[in-house]
């Protein structure tokens, strides 16, 4: 028995989520249409694709800025991060300037490059310090070393890894 269109697009657009394969996809969406509530789904996620980005830190917010960005110690001061969950255990340790979430890091191979990480918004301003919160694999040194280039002569950046931690 062939299943719906519709069916098959839920199925094939699950399929496309970090670490989901077919038999999976095709589980979530019999449940979603059956048994769970997809239609709560539905609206959470058009909500959340509706909502506005914060235009310093890129995380969704109700305006212009977020809390986060509203409450800034030190305005010349900037951290680079790879995602959300890195931004917040950063700013729960009380770090003191903005934050900019990247979502993601350079990987040429793959085809994400500066213009797709949004660096681009980061030169408008004059920085005096930028901390890239980063790894040290491949990619997140390619990252480090672009901010470097980019920031070159204009703000100190500074590497600083998770298990370096980060010091006030």
């Amino acid at each position: 028995m062939a299943l719906a269109p519709a069916h098959q697009q839920l199925i094939r657009e699950l399929q496309r989520l970090p670490g989901v394969g077919p038999n999976a996809a095709a589980r979530w969406s019999e449940w979603l249409l059956t048994r769970g509530n997809g239609t709560g789904l539905a609206q959470a996620l058009s909500e959340a694709l509706a909502a506005e980005h914060c235009q310093q830190c890129r995380r969704l917010a109700s305006g212009p800025l977020c809390r986060a960005c509203e409450q800034v110690e030190e305005p010349l001061r900037l951290a680079v991060v790879a995602s959300e969950q890195q931004a917040d255990k950063l700013l729960a340790t009380g770090y003191p300037g903005y934050c900019f979430i990247c979502h993601g890091r350079l990987s040429p191979s793959q085809g994400v490059g500066p213009e797709a990480l949004g660096f681009m918004h980061l030169i408008d301003r004059n920085w005096q310090r930028v901390d890239a919160l980063f790894g040290r694999q491949v990619e997140d040194q390619a990252t480090v070393l672009y901010l470097r280039q980019l920031f070159h002569g204009r703000a100190d950046v500074h590497h600083i890894t998770e298990e370096d931690g980060w010091q006030r």
